[in-house]
């Protein structure tokens, strides 16, 4: 057996390595988690304001149809009095 192949105690003294890697990467995941919070409150708010805009304007749509086909046959019985009345 050589003395390289025996670890020495300068070697294991690097013990808090692992530890100091650990705290840096929860801190690194804490960091990304936050971020991806805030990026998922970001696209829950524009949701909300597009869903909103969808049905307040899905909302005016049919509104606006519903006024068309009230004119349209309001002008078709006006018409139809207009002939069948002379």
């Amino acid at each position: 057996m050589t003395a390289n192949s025996v670890p020495s105690v300068r070697h294991q003294s690097n013990l808090d390595e692992p530890i100091i890697d650990f705290v840096g990467a929860r801190r690194r995941a804490q960091k990304t988690s936050e971020r991806v919070g805030q990026e998922n409150k970001i696209d829950r708010q524009i949701h909300k304001a597009a869903f909103g805009r969808n049905h307040s304007s899905w909302l005016a749509n049919a509104l606006e149809e519903a006024f068309y086909w009230m004119v349209s046959a309001a002008a078709v019985v006006y018409l139809a009095l207009l002939f069948l009345g002379r």
